[in-house]
């Protein structure tokens, strides 16, 4: 044979060598010690939603510690990648990029606000990364694309499900709707207005608000002039909504108040006071004291000093799932992806988690009342005593 075919052979054999080895790679990507395991995680540590994002880190990071500490994922321990987000929709989809051009993630987790997910959900999708929320909840990201996750539950089944109490259970017939200009707030405030109607009652009004917006006397101006306004809907953060209720007590604003799951939070009491009391919410429905989860709580409230709330169970959650996932198809995002379609019956901290075509997660969603300082879960069979 010639030189120059020998050294076609030589190039040829390289280039199979070189292919094979990394497919090889590619597909066992978890096996044996070293290297860590980067998952990016992006939670509003700052902003409006950072109760949310300091419980979901909490979580997150908890989920991190126990796969490490258990041997992490073929011997290689797992590292969250943690950036704020600052609840702003821009920095969330920046660090989406800068997670997948520098660090070369096949999945990012976080992304509290929906906004912050349907801004970044063009870019995961076109870069084949799996974008994994623990805590928006818009009708808007059933749509978001193959890539989209989340194990929070939609907000249109929350705002369905108030529509029917309101309308069923509590006898009301004609509202209005206040909502934060957000995807979060169209979402909630679109899904409840539509089923309420469907059921046969009246929205007479719909008025939005700005994030950060601290001046309310204009929309509440609304309320009181409007004709037969028997309740308000407020799909809202918790910020806006304490607000809300507080500038609402000192108009005299004597209407009954629902909302939607946002305004959980502490700060609803402290900012709002006694105006908070006797609000009406739905959300997905979280048992911290449930066998299951009992042991989760007992070693956060260890750790945090507090009780675990949903966002923190959420993200412990999405942890332990994608590093089973990871752990049984490899670190990559298309594989990766094809497992969590393929998820049915989950049993985390947070409940049962299945999910369906579309990414979304079917849970079920409780019924809770502010009272004294606290929120309070309602039976099903004792809301028709609070009409």
């Amino acid at each position: 044979m010639s030189r120059r075919g020998w050294i076609g052979v030589v190039v040829a054999a390289a280039v199979v060598i070189l292919l094979v080895t990394y497919f090889w790679n590619r597909s066992h990507y978890v096996q044996g010690e070293g290297k860590e395991l980067s998952i990016g995680a992006v939670f509003d540590l700052t902003g409006s939603l950072s109760y949310m994002g300091q419980w979901s880190l909490e979580g997150a990071k908890l989920a991190e510690q126990e796969v490490n500490e258990a041997g992490g994922i073929g011997g290689r321990p797992i590292r969250l990648l943690i950036e704020d987000a600052e609840t702003n929709p821009q920095k969330a989809a920046t660090i989406l990029r800068r997670f997948i051009s520098v660090n070369k993630v096949p999945l990012v987790i976080g992304f509290n606000g929906s906004s912050e997910v349907m801004a970044s959900a063009p870019i995961a999708n076109k870069e084949r990364v799996v974008l994994f929320s623990t805590g928006a909840a818009s009708p808007h990201i059933t749509a978001a694309g193959d890539y989209v996750f989340r194990n929070r539950l939609s907000g249109a089944l929350e705002a369905g499900k108030m529509a029917e109490i309101a309308f069923g259970m509590l006898e009301l017939r004609t509202g209005m709707i206040l909502y934060i200009k957000t995807d979060y707030g169209e979402g909630y405030a679109q899904a409840f207005r539509n089923r309420f109607i469907e059921l046969g009652g009246n929205v007479v009004a719909v008025e939005t608000f700005q994030q950060g917006q601290t001046d309310f006397r204009a929309q509440l101006s609304k309320v009181t002039q409007a004709q037969g306004i028997e309740f308000v809907y407020l799909a809202s953060h918790v910020r806006e909504a304490a607000g809300i209720l507080r500038q609402a007590r000192e108009q005299d604003v004597s209407q009954r108040w629902l909302a939607s799951n946002a305004i959980e939070a502490p700060e609803l009491f402290e900012i709002a006071g006694e105006a908070a009391e006797g609000v009406i919410l739905t959300v997905a429905k979280y048992a911290p004291n449930d066998p299951y989860a009992k042991e989760f709580n007992r070693v956060y409230r260890d750790v945090y000093g507090r009780d675990s709330e949903m966002f923190a169970a959420h993200a412990y959650d999405a942890v332990k799932l994608l590093a089973e996932k990871i752990e049984e198809v490899g670190y990559d995002s298309d594989r990766i992806r094809d497992a969590l379609y393929e998820v049915r019956g989950y049993r985390g901290v947070s409940g049962t988690t299945s999910f369906d075509e579309n990414g979304d997660v079917i849970k079920p969603v409780a019924t809770k009342i502010a009272q004294n300082g606290r929120f309070v879960e309602i039976p099903e069979s004792r809301i028709h005593e609070y009409k």
